[in-house]
């Protein structure tokens, strides 16, 4: 038994080809072992088909583009576009690009390759269509490329992700579930917490859980990115990947990067859904654990370096900031001490 998935029709467009101003005519054919087979269908005299001939309409014009063979590649492993063109002296063009220059063919060359900047990225994170403008014809033509490490493909910046659903993310990076890291940081903060009461009161114990809660969240996520950026892998292909992984998540500004998460605990500093304590503490570990990280120097290219050193200098600034607002308002200093020496240390 055959069956036919597709928009293939027998018309003279069908039959003429492209070269000659026709149609392509696609479908997918299943092959499968007949069972019980009934017919359905009645026999009849094919000798006496014949192909009608378009029938003209007043006023028609088809000013329809013949597509050019292309083949385009987004590699997200490498951050690179690559265009295959079998006749680059022919089919000339440039692809369209919103509010970046627009990426040109090379008329010479079967192969193009575009390096992926940060601004590229964003672009195909969010359309991964490709709109080619052919040179000396009115119009444009689309393509679907070939996306390889589809895995690393960021989200898109359409995606307006909360705390939780971002934590949730980079939780779901590692399945790992030892938890005994944890359970130290959320103990030492429980034994404070008695210590300065004294005594267990009830009310202000509840709003410490809702505390240990929320800090337990954003610290777990940071947790198991940490571990899956910076796990030993002994196999070159893994080894590969985890250097992608790396440069994506520390140097690239999107929803679901450090950079995107720091931007997302400025605003909630800022409106007051965080304490400052606790953002202080977090840029803290941003900035110990994963830019000023020797895993990730040993990792990341020499160019990379430049964007990871500048991006820790900027962390750095902003935990001074943050210091010096704390101080302001009163946090004394062995207070940003112990925050220094216990959840940063047990956060290893």
């Amino acid at each position: 038994m055959v069956s036919i998935v597709g928009s293939v029709n027998c018309t003279d467009a069908a039959f003429r080809g492209v070269a000659d101003g026709g149609n392509y005519e696609t479908a997918i054919a299943y092959v499968d072992d007949a069972a019980k087979w009934v017919d359905q269908l009645e026999e009849v005299d094919d000798g006496s088909f014949t192909f009608t001939e378009a029938k003209e309409e007043e006023g028609y014009e088809d000013n329809r583009i013949d597509a050019f063979n292309l083949e385009f590649t987004i590699n997200w492993n490498e951050l690179m576009l690559t265009v295959k063109n079998n006749k680059p002296t022919k089919q000339k063009g440039r692809i369209v690009l919103e509010g970046v220059s627009d990426k040109y063919l090379s008329d010479t060359k079967t192969i193009t390759t575009i390096i992926l900047t940060p601004e590229l990225v964003a672009i195909f994170a969010d359309n991964s269509l490709i709109k080619f403008k052919p040179s000396g014809i009115d119009g444009y033509l689309y393509y679907y490329p070939t996306q390889v490490g589809i895995e690393l493909k960021p989200f898109s910046s359409k995606y307006n992700l909360n705390d939780v659903e971002l934590l949730e993310l980079w939780q779901e990076l590692d399945e790992a579930n030892d938890k005994e890291s944890m359970g130290r940081l959320i103990d030492r903060f429980v034994d404070r917490i008695t210590d300065e009461f004294e005594e267990e009161k009830e009310d202000e114990l509840d709003a410490a859980k809702s505390s240990i809660n929320f800090m337990a969240s954003h610290l777990s996520g940071l947790l198991k990115l940490k571990e899956k950026l910076f796990m030993e892998l002994h196999r070159k292909t893994d080894q590969e990947i985890q250097k992608r992984r790396i440069s994506y998540y520390l140097l690239s500004d999107n929803i679901d990067t450090l950079i995107g998460y720091q931007r997302l605990i400025g605003k909630m500093k800022k409106n007051g859904s965080i304490n400052i304590g606790f953002y202080w503490v977090l840029l803290k570990i941003i900035e110990t654990y994963f830019y000023k990280n020797k895993e990730a120097s040993k990792r990341l290219a020499s160019a990379e370096l430049k964007t990871l050193k500048k991006l820790a200098s900027l962390v750095t600034k902003q935990i001074k900031v943050v210091d010096k607002e704390m101080l302001e308002q009163g946090v004394e200093r062995r207070k940003l001490e112990w925050l220094n020496k216990t959840l940063l240390y047990d956060f290893k």
